[in-house]
């Protein structure tokens, strides 16, 4: 019997998906660092200086994990790159993502866009109460995330 190579890729995909999707607290019940978490997006700051919330309808994903690599959904497209910390110091670098072109929910393609720049311009962070704050070289928060724990 031959396997068919796409239904072995999406069982792949089907499996990362879930398990980077489930997080769960430590066992005292503290948040989870930076590494090894998902992080949502639930705003950013455009170009205009503006913050905004999501388009409806779209969902943008940050997974730091320890092997100083990041992956993550952009809205339509995945992505992937390599990251660099120091203290509370971080930049992404050699991102790149997939190439589907998305034309619903309007205006998805341009808030990737906004979004994977933004990535590259992050100087730093911080986490408090469950909320990752990335900001610029100016120390303006940029993109804001929250971690969704999940209990198991």
């Amino acid at each position: 019997m031959k396997l068919n190579p796409v239904l072995i890729l999406i069982a792949l995909l089907g499996t990362g998906i879930f398990i980077t999707g489930c997080t769960t607290e430590d066992k005292n019940g503290e948040q989870p660092g930076l590494k090894s978490t998902t992080w949502h997006l639930t705003g950013y700051k455009d170009e205009g200086g503006e913050y905004q919330p999501l388009i409806s309808g779209t969902e943008i994903s940050l997974i730091i994990l320890t092997d100083g690599k990041i992956s993550g959904s952009a809205g339509c497209n995945g992505y992937g790159g390599i990251y660099t910390v120091e203290e509370n110091k971080i930049s992404f670098q050699n991102i790149y993502s997939t190439e589907i072109y998305c034309a619903i929910p309007i205006g998805t393609m341009e808030q990737e866009t906004w979004y994977l720049t933004s990535l590259r311009d992050s100087s730093s962070y911080q986490i408090q109460n469950g909320k990752l704050d990335i900001m610029n070289e100016n120390g303006e928060t940029i993109l804001t995330y929250e971690n969704r724990i999940q209990k198991i």
